[in-house]
């Protein structure tokens, strides 16, 4: 009877255990995580880093971007702007959506309530996704030029080049430099991270200019311009290389920033979409 009892209790024990350790690695988005009965679905990370200023408590919500309403994977970005969300490791290329929350809003030196959803698209092999305005314009950019079943890497790498390229960003899909107060844009890095962030920045100083918005309505703004898939029309090039050496000087960073400006072949605001089985732009 006492052997019993004591095998009842290790039984019991062992079942806890197993439900810990597998709820910690669906948090984690490691590991493999339970499917349909007898299935084990193997998982991979990905770390969102949203911001525009850093947004702070907004939902994320990960999707193939060939599923956009199957949502697979969700979560609240902390102060600092990032999470880090498991999705199934045979997931091809996604959308993000962030909503809700606060965004450090660096003209005002305020946090200011998020009222629009700010999307990214990314590649397969992502692993560390940026939300912002500019993956934003990607996303629109993509998901307008095809059906979003006939959508692939090439096409989402080939929107992010040109995009980062307009904005003389290194690479738009990796989070940029945190900020998330007056502070810390007098510490931008040297670099694509601070250069990033300095861009976004001076976003926010444009979208001030415009009757006293803020990045928000520096967004709108440009998801205005891009709808024809040319940027420049609605705020000139020059004024974001202006606002963002701006900014980029203030973090010791200008540099940098200007040598990225200055590159050879900068993409001047065309950004051509070619889908695949679909048209160019």
């Amino acid at each position: 009877m006492v052997g019993d009892t004591i095998m009842k209790r290790n039984a019991r024990s062992n079942l806890a255990c197993i439900f810990v350790l597998s709820a910690a690695m669906s948090a984690c988005g490691g590991g493999g995580v339970s499917g349909s009965p007898g299935e084990v679905v193997e998982t991979k990370p990905i770390t969102i880093g949203a911001s525009l200023g850093a947004i702070v408590g907004a939902r994320c919500e990960i999707a193939p971007v060939n599923n956009p309403s199957n949502v697979i994977s969700s979560g609240f970005t902390a102060s600092d702007g990032g999470i880090t969300l498991g999705v199934p490791a045979s997931t091809g290329p996604v959308l993000v959506t962030c909503t809700g929350g606060q965004f450090y809003d660096e003209a005002s030196d305020a946090f200011i309530t998020l009222t629009t959803p700010v999307r990214s698209i990314a590649p397969s092999n992502a692993s560390r996704v940026a939300v912002t305005p500019l993956t934003d314009l990607a996303a629109i950019v993509v998901i307008s030029a095809a059906d979003t079943d006939t959508i692939d890497d090439t096409d989402i790498n080939n929107v992010v080049s040109q995009i980062g390229s307009f904005f003389a960003v290194p690479d738009i899909l990796s989070p940029p430099q945190i900020v998330n107060s007056a502070d810390d844009l007098t510490t931008l890095s040297s670099n694509g991270a601070g250069v990033y962030a300095a861009v976004l920045a001076g976003l926010s100083d444009i979208g001030a200019s415009m009757g006293g918005g803020n990045a928000q309505t520096a967004l709108e703004t440009l998801r205005n311009d891009i709808a024809d898939r040319n940027l420049g029309g609605e705020i000139p090039r020059a004024t974001i290389d202006q606002a963002t050496n701006t900014r980029a000087d203030a973090g010791g960073n200008g540099g940098v920033t200007r040598a990225e400006q200055n590159r050879p072949g900068r993409n001047a605001g065309t950004i051509a979409a070619n889908p695949t089985g679909g048209s160019g732009g």
